[in-house]
């Protein structure tokens, strides 16, 4: 663990503070998030690039040393910084998107993060760059991979998660980032009769086949709000998998478990004052601190024609030098490295694993 303060401390019952507090004013007043890429690094960028492109290429194996970016290091470090221990949340623009496929673009993005952190799989497939795009299969169940709203909340397992703006759509689908521990605060002040249900937290499904040989939902119940070791503030909550459970459990609509989730959505849907409200640009790329940040995504209008339709690269990172996880914040067991991510399966998950 880095010698640095948290971002985000405090204790049950009592309003955290820190940087990681942050409201719709206070962030668009703070401009310590807002990075520009210089001419310097693009060409760098470019030149690593051109020598991968056409090689058959594994994520998985990729590090700096392909990546080679003197002029970036600075930077970096600033981001990283603002992202483990300040705001958590960084916006990098610049990248010359014109100029590059979507191939090429996924490798510049790559090497960028890996100047940040280590990248970590997605999916039980094992894929490192996730395309955010309306695949228009019903089959497909991955909400990145449908049109529409995307609710606030967290991704499962992993530090920090990262948007990079190939295309946008006709209308709409504007970038939604929400600090947890204003969220927090606002529930206390408000519904201080829901908080302990709230730090409690709920168990979570898993999804099927990312969860391998691991049980459909967790043994142990996800805080929504946590409070680790020396006070450090960790939220973790997604709509849904949080709730699946209700009807398993046969829980009453009128039980307090059910009614902290209304009220806590309530304030992670309908408080424009909380969130910060952003169109990524093509070629911008987002980077936000999952541990203590949600986010979301406004509905939106797509091309008639699927080749122009809305699409963006999203990377998930761990950061070296932050505390670990407790486990009860762990959505996922099977992760894959650095302690985040979600293991490939290198069998049949067909043939080995239940779809329940």
């Amino acid at each position: 663990m880095m010698n640095k303060a948290f971002p985000g401390v405090g204790q049950k019952m009592q309003p955290i503070t820190g940087p990681a507090v942050w409201d719709r004013k206070q962030i668009e007043a703070d401009k310590s998030w807002v990075f520009n890429i210089s001419k310097q690094t693009l060409e760098e960028l470019n030149q690593a690039v051109k020598q991968l492109v056409g090689t058959e290429t594994d994520f998985a194996k990729l590090t700096q040393a392909d990546f080679p970016l003197p002029s970036f290091s600075q930077m970096a470090g600033a981001i990283t910084n603002v992202l483990g221990f300040g705001r958590g949340l960084a916006k990098l623009s610049g990248f010359d998107i014109a100029n590059y496929t979507v191939e090429e673009a996924k490798l510049a993005y790559f090497g960028i993060s890996l100047h940040l952190g280590i990248p970590v799989s997605q999916s039980y497939r094992g894929d490192y760059i996730g395309e955010v795009i309306d695949k228009q299969d019903p089959s497909d169940r991955r909400p990145y991979h449908n049109g529409g709203e995307f609710i606030m909340h967290r991704d499962p397992t992993a530090d920090i998660v990262g948007l990079m703006s190939i295309r946008k759509g006709k209308n709409g689908g504007l970038s939604r980032v929400m600090s947890a521990a204003a969220v927090h605060n606002v529930l206390l002040e408000e519904k201080p009769e829901l908080m302990h249900t709230l730090y409690q937290g709920y168990p979570y499904m898993r999804t099927t086949p990312d969860r391998g040989d691991t049980e459909l939902y967790t043994p142990y119940k996800i805080p929504v709000f946590k409070f680790a070791d020396q006070g450090e503030f960790i939220a973790h909550y997604i709509p849904g998998f949080s709730e699946f459970y209700q009807e398993r459990d046969k829980i009453p609509s009128d039980h307090i478990e059910v009614t902290a989730q209304t009220a806590l959505k309530d304030v992670l849907w309908n408080r424009p004052e909380l969130y910060l409200e952003t169109m990524l640009q093509p070629g911008d790329m987002q980077f936000v601190n999952n541990r203590f940040l949600m986010h979301a995504r406004t509905d939106y209008e797509d091309w008639e024609d699927s080749a122009k339709y809305r699409l963006l690269l999203r990377i998930w990172m761990q950061l070296p030098g932050l505390s670990v996880v407790p486990d009860d914040m762990q959505h996922f067991t099977n992760r894959d490295r650095a302690d985040g991510g979600i293991a490939k399966l290198t069998v049949n998950p067909i043939n080995t694993l239940t779809t329940q």
